[in-house]
């Protein structure tokens, strides 16, 4: 009940604004490369934690033939993994061989499973070395493979610093002003941890 209200509310307040206010403008991505970051990691870091916000680094020179689909298919496609079917809305356990070629759209989130299969994975993404000049010290690690550009995430947030790399295909972000939080009908886990939402978002993509 809590969530029909919510979709029906939202989209009510969504006409509402457009009706008043001129369609907003998306701001595009601040871009800056690895390199320039590693010449003033001091002045990188002074610049932007004031003032966190989303951000694309691009040249970090990683390793991509090892994130390639076919050689995961091919070298832990065996491996078994908990699979999102958007398409029926059930959790089911597969070998990450069945993304290959299914029909249904399937997604694998948060996954840790596959680091423990091949561990260089994960070094090959220095994150220590990213860790160091960010001052940070990253406690999870986590894939999202999808078999088609159909699968992705609600919309949700999390208290704690995030950094993905795109490493195959691309996904489309949306990014909320937390100014706006109130427009997507939060819902808040008990520790405060974890942000949701009562919106239906699925619809979005």
């Amino acid at each position: 009940i809590l969530k029909d209200i919510a979709n029906r509310n939202l989209h009510e307040g969504a006409e509402a604004i457009k009706s008043k206010y001129a369609p907003a403008i998306p701001k595009e991505i601040e871009r800056v490369d690895y390199k320039h970051i590693k010449e003033d990691e001091k002045g990188f870091c002074s610049e932007y934690f004031p003032n966190p916000r989303p951000l694309i680094i691009t040249g970090t020179n990683i390793d991509l033939s090892l994130w390639s689909l076919e050689r995961f298919f091919r070298d832990l496609g065996q491996v078994d993994v908990l699979v999102n079917n958007y398409s029926t809305g059930s959790y089911l356990r597969r070998p990450l061989l069945a993304l290959k070629d299914a029909t249904d759209h399937l997604y694998v989130h948060n996954c840790e499973k596959l680091w423990s299969h091949e561990p260089g994975l994960l070094d090959s993404l220095k994150l220590d070395e990213i860790g160091s000049f960010l001052n940070r010290e990253f406690f999870a690690a986590e894939m999202f493979i999808g078999n088609n550009n159909l699968s992705g995430t609600y919309l949700h947030c999390a208290n704690n610093f995030n950094i993905f790399y795109q490493l195959k295909g691309s996904k489309k972000w949306e990014f909320i002003n937390p100014e706006y939080t109130f427009f997507t009908y939060p819902l808040v886990s008990e520790d405060s941890g974890y942000f949701g939402s009562l919106y239906d978002w699925s619809s979005e993509f």
